[in-house]
């Protein structure tokens, strides 16, 4: 059963950078809301200042917090890599997998990391793998055993074509030692009429 290591886990770049930069672009959509959020709130409830001091105070207040969404952002983004990985890989080598097995190439069956998703994929394809190892196992062997067949039939074949060519030189023989024997007894009619009647059988048998 074949099996090997990921050495790499940005394995399939568009699918893998789509989901990056979603993940990327929610993490800013949550920030901006929040800013709006406590910015709303904090002109609701006080009465005196500007929007822009309001605004002011408010980044003074989540600066701290927005560091510190800034520095997991990069750890976010590698644990969506990483597990994007558990079911991008699989799905990259079932793939790979069946474009040699379409093209005619000899295709073992696969194995997944013990902690990559869509396990029973694995097994499915390898239960249709070997259904068709069996099928064309079967195909080649009605095959053999057909061209085994046919090659009895032909030497049959030749070994009657040749007794009956055997068959029909001796009619002939036969017939050339009776017409003369009776032209020598002076009978030219009946020897032709034999003659006859011999080629007439020779043909039957032709």
């Amino acid at each position: 059963m074949s099996f090997r290591r990921r050495n790499q886990d940005f394995v399939d770049r568009p699918v893998q950078s789509l989901l990056v930069s979603r993940a990327i672009g929610q993490w800013f959509c949550c920030l901006v809301a929040i800013g709006a959020m406590l910015l709303f709130w904090r002109v609701a409830t006080t009465d005196t200042g500007s929007l822009a001091s309001h605004a002011a105070a408010i980044a003074t207040e989540l600066a701290p917090a927005y560091l510190a969404a800034v520095l997991l952002l990069p750890m976010a983004v590698i644990d969506v890599v990483r597990t994007s990985n558990r079911f991008v890989g699989p799905a990259l080598r079932l793939r790979n997998d069946l474009r040699r097995l379409a093209a005619g190439e000899e295709v073992k069956p696969i194995r997944f990391r013990d902690n990559d998703m869509w396990q029973d994929m694995a097994t499915e394809f390898n239960a249709l793998l070997a259904r068709l190892d069996s099928e064309k196992s079967a195909g080649e062997l009605a095959d053999a055993t057909d061209e085994s067949a046919e090659a009895p039939s032909s030497s049959s074949e030749s070994s009657s074509y040749r007794a009956e060519q055997q068959a029909l030189s001796q009619a002939a023989g036969l017939a050339r030692e009776v017409s003369a024997s009776m032209s020598n007894s002076g009978a030219e009619s009946k020897t032709s009429e034999s003659y006859d009647s011999l080629s007439e059988s020779s043909g039957e048998l032709s």
